[in-house]
């Protein structure tokens, strides 16, 4: 046996770590060392800033689209339900003549449409009733507009 193996106890040799065994160091060039971004690197702050801000107002942007989208929708659905035409059967006042129109369920009166029925008779046949959340739609952009007008007016800066 050589001095270079040491014997174990299945008969196994192993190399002895001796002279012959050479340290491996690794060493950073100086220009690597140049390259890496310090933390406090103002350019990289900036770049996460200017990315942020874009993200944010990408976001704004989409929930804003889609606001004005459902406002455009929900119109034109209130414009159709206005031009549909209704049957009154009951006897109304006309408040733009203050004239009694005669409209029974024998007699009813189908040649008026739904804006027409509201606005001279101030009644909302249920076919003319709108189906939307429009109004708890403006209800929580008008709340969300105050609270944001009042952290903007009065918070501790």
């Amino acid at each position: 046996m050589s001095q270079e193996y040491s014997d174990l106890e299945n008969g196994e040799q192993t190399p002895a770590l001796g002279t012959n065994v050479r340290k491996v160091t690794f060493r950073n060039p100086n220009n690597l060392k140049k390259k890496v971004p310090e933390k406090n690197n103002e350019k990289c702050w900036m770049c996460m800033m200017i990315s942020f801000i874009i993200i944010c107002l990408s976001i704004l942007g989409t929930i804003i689209y889609y606001i004005t989208g459902y406002y455009n929708d929900t119109w034109l659905s209130r414009k159709e339900k206005d031009n549909t035409i209704t049957i009154v059967s009951e006897k109304y006042i006309d408040y733009t003549t203050n004239t009694q129109i005669n409209c029974t369920n024998m007699n009813p009166c189908n040649d008026w449409n739904c804006k027409y029925v509201l606005e001279h008779f101030h009644k909302t046949p249920n076919e003319c009733e709108y189906d939307d959340n429009l109004t708890l739609v403006t209800t929580l952009l008008i709340i969300f507009g105050i609270l944001i007008f009042c952290n903007m007016c009065f918070s501790k800066q």
